[in-house]
């Protein structure tokens, strides 16, 4: 729904979403991570395939990214009252920003590769 949403938003348009669940948090989490546009310092002095795992927009064809406005909304102590089951909820403010990075052609190493567990340290001596 989120792809959906911001396919037909215009840039700098604005996307509220309301989350209950852990679940709904980390869908919302993962969608603004796969869209962060990285820094221009980050592009210049990270190599390409390190950019890629930690940037996936750089990897797309996408035209924008998506910034998140400012910290979740948490619902205040009158609304907890009158609704307790809104405790668990979250307002994330969501903007489709023109995209800055040029896209990168290469590929994420494979998972094997980047989390290679360290050699122990030689003690025999």
């Amino acid at each position: 729904a989120l792809d959906a949403a911001f396919k037909v938003l215009a840039i700098g348009g604005r996307c509220s979403v309301i989350t209950f669940k852990c679940l709904e948090v980390d869908i919302v989490m993962k969608f603004l991570r796969e869209r962060e546009d990285p820094s221009l310092e980050i592009v210049r002095a990270m190599p390409s395939t390190k950019l890629c795992e930690l940037y996936p927009l750089v990897c797309t064809d996408l035209d924008y990214a998506v910034r998140r406005t400012a910290r979740t909304g948490r619902p205040r102590m009158m609304e907890l009252g009158n609704n307790p089951r809104s405790r668990s909820s979250g307002l994330f403010s969501l903007v489709k920003v023109p995209r800055t990075s040029q896209r990168v052609h290469a590929s994420p190493r494979e998972v094997a590769e980047r989390f290679v567990r360290p050699q122990p340290p030689d003690i025999s001596r």
